[in-house]
């Protein structure tokens, strides 16, 4: 699968948010100023991808199942140009590799 679809600004503006905490596509809704739908939808290409995973939690105050949003794993989308090559990937990072990232 071809991931530089996914980072589209309006997935971009979705992954930002679960990179922080993890949230009901309502509230991705209401933070990224769009329709339920879309997130949706979005939400359905990001898990699909393997990039969110989806956690079901009661909902207290309607007894409904709940859905909430995170992020599959820890992950870099990496782009080299160099002399001789020009590629994209997408790594799973390890908690060392996040760390030196960070520091980056």
């Amino acid at each position: 699968m071809d991931l530089e679809p996914m980072f589209v600004e309006q997935r971009w503006q979705i992954l930002r948010h679960i990179a922080k905490q993890k949230l009901s596509p309502m509230q991705l809704a209401q933070l990224t100023k769009t329709t339920m739908a879309n997130i949706s939808q979005q939400l359905r290409l990001l898990e699909a991808a393997g990039l969110v995973k989806k956690e079901k939690v009661p909902n207290r105050l309607r007894g409904q199942p709940r859905a909430l949003f995170s992020l599959s794993e820890e992950y870099a989308y990496i782009v080299t140009l160099a002399n001789g090559r020009a590629e994209k990937r997408l790594l799973k990072l390890t908690p060392s590799q996040n760390a030196l990232l960070t520091i980056l």
